[in-house]
């Protein structure tokens, strides 16, 4: 598995993503919308190639700060979620001077 480009988790019900997530050093497409997400693993900021992360419709209120490890996100969807308008500031904050989309 730690040469997979994309990973479509989607409509599965998942409550937590593994820590070993961070092994997939590969990825490159990451699909998770539409579970019951409450939080993320740390290990989400070590997908270095990371360019498309999908967390629509989940339970998210903070995404961990590592998440800015990601350099290659060009789009992080979050709409659905429960951030707050702190949290989404700290969120953006982290991808200014990037070419990340980020979409609420």
């Amino acid at each position: 598995m730690t040469n997979l480009k994309q990973f479509y988790l989607s409509n599965n019900e998942l409550n937590c993503l593994p820590n070993e997530i961070g092994k997939l050093l590969k990825l490159e497409k990451l699909f998770l919308n539409n579970n019951n997400l409450v939080s993320l693993p740390n290990e989400i900021g070590e997908l270095a190639n990371m360019k498309y992360l999908d967390l629509r419709w989940n339970y998210l209120t903070t995404l961990p700060e590592e998440i800015k490890n990601c350099k290659n996100l060009k789009y992080l969807s979050l709409t659905g979620n429960n951030f707050s308008e702190e949290e989404k500031e700290k969120i953006i904050s982290w991808f200014e001077g990037t070419n990340c989309k980020i979409i609420w």
